[in-house]
């Protein structure tokens, strides 16, 4: 690969790679495009919100849209459970939507039905789907010999929605960092898709809670939002990427950015963060954390979405 630029935000991701078919023949082979797993939510799965990035997901080939076909997994932790849901009647569409299953309805048990559950032991806990799905874009792509491809992703990505307050009843806590819901369990330190810290990280948003404390403008809200990008794919290709540049865009200039790359980041302006490498090698996956913390009173003050 002779170049990756992967722009990342909590709205939109946009990756532009260059692909050089050095040999002297063409070369025709399918192109894949994995998204991160992902499973239920309570606080999104309560607003519907809870889906997959496919229904925007856009690819062009040389500045030409390309139509793409969608592989669907469902997993048990690891385990491939996908053949047993089709077996029980579940199409892929039906894997997903069923992350989108409401308080009320997991409180009522319609979510998943008792039969299944029944039979596929582990498949739900307390009424909510306990299994992840991951689903994969991909489509057949000619390399001509001796020619540069340029291949285009753009999509809006599935981001987690945590919140605490930093003062709840007017006692300041340090104690904890809010981190991503993880199923089995509560927001916490116990995720595994832990990020690494980025403009001091933690102390970061801890330091501007206690500022904001300060002006007795009502209670601080610290808001997270994190979101997960498959990068070992880039391992698939011909030795490491010549060429490698990593954008975060943050949605104000006052939210801390956490994550974990290489190399001290460059800042662009005041809302992006850039890293570039050479002969790049990627690791698996890059997680992103967004903190975003304000009073309740900056809150109550922002316009309103109509």
């Amino acid at each position: 690969m002779v170049e990756e630029i992967l722009e990342i935000s909590s709205t939109r991701i946009r990756v532009r790679y260059k692909f050089l078919n050095d040999s002297k023949s063409d070369v025709k082979t399918i192109v894949a495009f994995p998204m991160p797993r992902f499973g239920w939510n309570p606080g999104e799965a309560q607003l519907d919100a809870n889906v997959g990035p496919m229904s925007s997901f856009e690819t062009r080939a040389d500045g030409q849209k390309v139509k793409t076909s969608v592989d669907t997994k469902a997993f048990l932790k690891e385990k491939d459970i996908s053949a047993l849901l089709r077996a029980e009647g579940y199409t892929e569409k039906e894997m997903v939507d069923v992350m989108s299953c409401n308080l009320g309805a997991v409180s009522e048990g319609q979510c998943i039905a008792e039969s299944i559950v029944k039979r596929i032991p582990g498949i739900a806990e307390d009424g909510h789907p306990n299994f992840s799905v991951q689903q994969t874009a991909w489509w057949e792509q000619k390399f001509p010999a001796g020619k540069i491809v340029e291949i285009e992703h753009s999509y809006q990505p599935k981001v987690g929605n945590v919140y605490q307050i930093y003062n709840y009843n007017g006692k300041p806590d340090d104690s904890a960092l809010l981190r991503p819901w993880v199923p089995g369990g509560s927001s916490g330190a116990e995720d595994g898709r832990r990020a690494c810290t980025h403009e001091g990280g933690d102390d970061a948003v801890i330091s501007r809670a206690k500022r904001l404390q300060k002006l007795n403008d009502g209670e601080v809200w610290m808001t997270l939002n994190d979101l997960e990008y498959v990068l070992g794919t880039g391992r698939n290709w011909k030795g490491p990427i010549d060429s490698f540049t990593l954008r975060i865009e943050k949605a104000s200039p006052d939210q801390v950015v956490s994550l974990c790359f290489p190399g001290k980041p460059k800042q662009v302006d005041h809302r992006t963060l850039e890293f570039r490498a050479t002969q790049f090698v990627p690791p698996d996956d890059l997680v992103v954390y967004f903190y975003t913390v304000k009073t309740a009173g900056q809150i109550d003050r922002e316009p309103r979405k109509k």
